[in-house]
């Protein structure tokens, strides 16, 4: 039974099971006379649908206001870029910070000792191809008062631009995703992340952005304060009992 298709770049859809068990996927691609391949030449994948609440963390969304952004600027190292509509991502000038307000503690509204069944970030890009790397931040920052300098005022990072392994950000990559040229989302799988956050292992200070290579132009990330169409901010989405 087809479940959906995508007809163009970068070939996704949602699916949403009309029922709680496993199911067994498989891809099949059409050229443009009607050939297909054969199941046979894609692997199958088994995934498990199970009933949770689910929730959408966005700027604007049903009222929710607990998400900050922003990106270090090495040219300009005192200026603060909270306010930008995108965020700019280069391997050595620019870095952008991401964090979401999720537990009842922090105001958001996933309970306190929540079971996380998963949660997805997702970034909206444009125009550029790259692999690009999440690593949680290990310091409080401020999106208001956030530099290449400071985390906040007053406050150095250990290493300028956040840039100390083990100090400003965790050295192992919560997700690393090699990304299509042309505009769209970018999902990153944290749930591992925000389990660790639920169970009180380590504190929320989000998570910051990369690339592993060195590009010839800086990319770009729509931002929180992303105008044109706020559908497109950076969202996560976290399903949890």
């Amino acid at each position: 039974m087809k479940i959906g298709q995508a007809t163009a770049s970068p070939y996704t859809f949602v699916w949403t099971p009309s029922a709680v068990g496993s199911y067994v996927l498989t891809a099949v691609a059409t050229d443009n006379i009607g050939l297909t391949a054969s199941s046979n030449n894609s692997a199958t994948v088994t995934v498990t649908a199970v009933t949770g609440t689910t929730v959408i963390l966005q700027r604007g969304l049903n009222g929710y206001a607990l998400a900050s952004d922003t990106f270090l600027d090495k040219n300009l190292q005192t200026t603060v870029r909270g306010a930008m509509t995108t965020l700019y991502l280069d391997k050595t000038t620019y870095r952008p910070l991401i964090r979401f307000g999720i537990f009842q503690a922090e105001g958001g509204p996933v309970p306190n000792g929540a079971t996380i069944l998963s949660a997805s970030l997702q970034l909206y890009k444009q125009f550029y191809d790259d692999t690009v790397r999440l690593n949680p931040l290990l310091k409080p920052w401020v999106e208001s008062q956030a530099t290449w300098l400071l985390s906040q005022t007053g406050l150095p990072w250990t290493t300028a631009g956040a840039a100390s392994a083990g100090s400003d950000y965790g050295s192992s990559a919560d997700a690393v995703v090699s990304v299509p040229f042309n505009p769209g989302w970018v999902a990153f799988d944290v749930t591992a992340r925000v389990q660790q956050w639920a169970n009180g292992g380590s504190s929320n200070y989000g998570w910051r952005v990369d690339s592993t290579t060195s590009p010839v132009n800086a990319k770009i990330f729509n931002s929180s304060e992303y105008a044109t169409d706020t559908s497109l901010r950076p969202k996560l989405t976290i399903m949890y009992n």
